[in-house]
């Protein structure tokens, strides 16, 4: 008759899904920042091709929020990329991607101006730096001169709270923004436009940031290929294969017990 006890020997099976490893299960130390974490995963998967990747203000979202996503205290407000808190941007070397500016030109008030700009700069700010800080930031788009592009500004769409309960309030940041948030745009609008191409010489990692303010931006890979998003590999579950089949051997063996 077989017992579990004789089960000593386990065998390991992988069983590749063709995707990237997920932490889904829930802890204590991670359940307060999954929802940032959900949030910047929401626009993971490739910004390009034909959806343009439309810029807009807002809170910055509590501690659920910008302070989760990036380790960082931001100063109460951040960038949103087609509705959602500072996503991490996924771009292909070889394609163009449409950017539209909607962060606010307004140079006589510094709450409402708020160019882009592209670098390997991963604070943002460029304004407040000095020129030793500036020669160290590889610049790829969005200045020059030392001063923004007209294409990457534009007037000020931002995501207002319409009640005085706050983000930490929620059990989500997503049902905050859901109870709380509207957008409202200056008129006339003028949106900034421009196009970026990623190209070999473009960095792996570089930054969507704010010339005027630090902290407002977050993180974009360049890839140069969706394989490297999609995690080529996949991901491995371990089964004991052995035990297994033990456990289906001593139900077997107790069904044959139990019919003799």
């Amino acid at each position: 008759m077989f017992s579990l006890e004789k089960c000593l020997v386990t065998v390991n099976l992988s069983f590749n899904f063709g995707r990237t490893p997920l932490a889904n299960c829930s802890t204590r130390d991670n359940d307060e920042h999954r929802e940032a974490e959900a949030v910047a995963d929401a626009s993971h998967p490739r910004q390009g091709g034909g959806k343009p990747s439309r810029f807009t203000i807002g809170p910055s979202g509590g501690e659920r929020g910008y302070a989760a996503i990036t380790g960082r205290q931001p100063w109460g407000i951040a960038f949103y990329v087609n509705g959602i808190l500072i996503p991490e941007l996924v771009l292909k070397r070889g394609e163009t991607y449409n950017f539209i500016v909607e962060t606010g030109d307004d140079v006589e008030n510094p709450a409402e101006y708020h160019p882009i700009y592209l670098s390997t700069d991963p604070g943002g700010g460029y304004a407040q730096k000095n020129a030793t800080e500036r020669a160290k930031i590889n610049v790829i788009y969005g200045i020059e001169n030392g001063e923004p592009v007209k294409s990457a500004t534009g007037t000020l769409c931002e995501w207002k709270a319409s009640s005085e309960r706050g983000p930490d309030l929620y059990d989500t940041f997503e049902a905050y923004k859901s109870a709380s948030l509207q957008q409202a745009c200056t008129q006339p609008k003028r949106s900034g436009l421009f196009k970026f191409a990623p190209t070999n010489d473009t960095p792996n990692t570089i930054y969507y940031q704010c010339y005027q303010h630090r902290f407002l931006g977050w993180k974009i890979r360049v890839v140069n290929d969706w394989d490297e998003v999609d995690g080529g590999a996949g991901v491995a579950f371990q089964m004991s294969a052995a035990l297994t089949l033990c456990i289906a051997a001593v139900t077997l063996s107790l069904v044959s017990s139990s019919s003799s």
